[in-house]
């Protein structure tokens, strides 16, 4: 994707919360800023969201720093929801934890 102007990073997990769901975790995923606003991230989550329907992942997880809240409510949009917060040791920043489940 990189001649797109993104950048995408994931991998497959069991969490040890739940060891009976399978979920694929969304590592990175960054659009370069003169390919933004464009519908570009929005195609190629949809190609994501239908690998992970089409692989029987029970759900999408990722991480986003919580004060780019333009990030937080596009994820939202997309159907993602917080299923924890939190701060790493010696870092200012907050967290969340969002799911997307597939059906």
């Amino acid at each position: 994707f990189d001649s797109l102007g993104a950048e995408i990073g994931f991998y497959v997990n069991r969490p040890k919360f739940d060891g009976t769901k399978r979920f694929l975790v969304l590592k990175k995923f960054a659009i370069a800023s003169e390919k933004e606003k464009r519908g570009l991230g929005f195609h190629i989550f949809k190609m994501i969201q239908n690998l992970a329907h089409e692989k029987k992942f029970d759900g999408i997880l990722l991480e986003t720093v919580a004060e780019a809240r333009f990030l937080y409510r596009w994820y939202k949009s997309l159907g993602f929801y917080v299923i924890a917060d939190y701060k790493y040791p010696g870092s200012e920043l907050y967290t969340v934890l969002m799911l997307k489940e597939i059906k």
